[in-house]
């Protein structure tokens, strides 16, 4: 049967609707805090791997990368039911892309996290194992799906301890942590004020030059508005409550000592007198009482957030809490593959749906689409 102008409009228009179909049932439906990385077969471990984009990147860098991983696994211990977790990170062994080139190198598998050096991005990582179809881009250009970026110039003149805190950081998110300060009860435990953040002026001016209808209140409460534009408070918002997945990591104690916590220093603006405590952007409140700190305790009653340096206790519980240790059971991939019939199922039907609504209210496109 021979390809017509009206076949491709006609598959153009559903690949459209489906897209917009998967945004909205990944986004709105499912909104999960984590998604975990799914296990290997036969679903005992979860083998998260990596790659080094360049040699030099690899000559840098794996030595800091092995001591931070070093880090977490000196507290998890291997894998198995004896320490009750299944997480595994790996170098995979091969570059990421082709030499000399930014292509993908295509005998390194599509969920390989690729390390890359990336200036002027101090440090960045995948959260979890998000994919989507909208992803489908990467693939198709042959681009790092699952990334961790650091600019490797600033970590190597950086403190060797702070270089590997952060390294270690970055991992907690690969494994699908959030911020500890992002929690959505975090107000009980820290004060945090948006306009004490160095970009805060800059992006006021910026609005009131756009005047497109968007306030600062807003902007310091809304992370997809703040990412897109690209305003340091998104490090901050606190997650949405209504999160379905791993919700329970949220009914463990706040954590002070958390690698994933942001200390009172970062993004400090650094033109501000260190003694006064008015000019730090988070600080936590001296009376650590939820119920005290909400009703009575003063609020000027506070005190620094020291960096963390090591995974605490509160870190090795929630990873294995997202990675327990099922045998064969693989609780996490049946809950990845049980998720994706749920999405599939959703999305055909709301493709049948469009459709004929489509066709009640414009008859005409019948023959069309």
């Amino acid at each position: 049967m021979a390809v017509t102008n009206q076949n491709l409009i006609s598959f153009g228009f559903w690949v459209v609707i489906f897209i917009a179909l998967d945004y909205f049932v990944d986004k709105l439906v499912f909104n999960p805090a984590i998604y975990p990385w799914p296990r290997d077969n036969p679903e005992t471990i979860t083998t998260i791997q990596y790659c080094y984009t360049t040699p030099v990147v690899k000559g840098m860098f794996s030595d800091y990368i092995d001591e931070a991983w070093d880090m977490w696994k000196e507290k998890l211990g291997e894998p198995g039911h004896e320490n009750n977790h299944s997480l595994r990170l790996e170098d995979i062994g091969s570059y990421c892309y082709i030499n000399g080139t930014d292509t993908w190198n295509l005998d390194v598998p599509w969920n390989t996290v690729a390390i890359r050096d990336i200036p002027a991005i101090s440090a960045r990582a995948s959260k979890g194992f998000q994919v989507s179809i909208l992803s489908i881009w990467h693939l198709t250009h042959f681009q790092a799906f699952f990334i961790m970026d650091f600019d490797m110039l600033r970590m190597l003149l950086s403190p060797r301890n702070d270089t590997v805190a952060t390294i270690a950081h970055e991992m907690g998110h690969l494994f699908g942590l959030g911020h500890e300060h992002q929690r959505p009860d975090r107000d009980r435990y820290v004060s945090f004020n948006c306009t004490k953040l160095p970009d805060y002026p800059s992006m006021e001016a910026s609005l009131a030059r756009l005047n497109d209808g968007v306030s600062m209140e807003r902007l310091c409460e809304d992370s997809e508005i703040s990412r897109r534009y690209e305003f340091s408070v998104g490090q901050y918002v606190k997650e949405d409550p209504l999160s379905v997945a791993y919700r329970h990591l949220w009914d463990m104690d706040f954590d002070f000592d958390s690698i994933m916590i942001y200390s009172s220093e970062q993004l400090r603006n650094r033109n501000s007198d260190p003694d006064d405590w008015s000019s730090y952007p988070i600080m936590r409140w001296s009376n650590e009482t939820s119920e005290q700190l909400l009703e009575n305790c003063p609020r000027n009653d506070v005190r620094l957030i020291e960096r963390p340096y090591n995974v605490s206790k509160g870190d090795i519980e929630k990873v294995k809490a997202i990675y327990p240790w099922y045998g064969k059971s693989g609780t996490e991939t049946k809950y990845i593959r049980r998720r994706y019939f749920y999405t599939m199922f959703a999305l055909c039907l709301g493709v049948w749906a469009v459709k004929h609504l489509i066709y009640f209210v414009f008859p005409s496109l019948r023959t069309v689409l």
